[in-house]
């Protein structure tokens, strides 16, 4: 599992804001996409691969500016012909209370050679 503290700055979310035309009092659940930006994967490297589906589900209301604690961690793997699909949850928490998590399913297979 990969984990992360991450100040959500009021900067950050105006700029999410702003990309999707939001009031400035919005902010959705699909702003827990741009926190993979956070990690780096290294069972990523080498492969490609492409966003299949991701399910959002908030607990609570997302607060800023404040401090997150943000896991992600590959829970499956399932073979596919030449390729697999792995999932993904990550997860924020705030004062060791869960917040928001996110699944996301993503096709992957090994960088080809030729």
């Amino acid at each position: 599992m990969l984990t992360q503290q991450l100040f959500i700055d009021t900067n950050r979310v105006t700029r999410y804001q702003q990309a999707f035309g939001l009031p400035p009092d919005t902010l959705p659940g699909t702003f827990l996409l741009t926190l993979w930006q956070a990690f780096s994967v290294p069972a990523l490297v080498g492969r490609t691969y492409l966003l299949i589906e991701q399910q959002i589900r908030l607990q609570q209301p997302l607060q800023w500016p404040a401090t997150y604690d943000v896991s992600l961690q590959r829970t499956a793997v399932w073979p596919k012909h030449q390729a697999e699909i792995w999932i993904y949850h990550l997860i924020l928490k705030k004062e060791g209370q869960q917040v928001a998590d996110c699944e996301t399913r993503i096709y992957v297979r090994p960088i080809s050679s030729q």
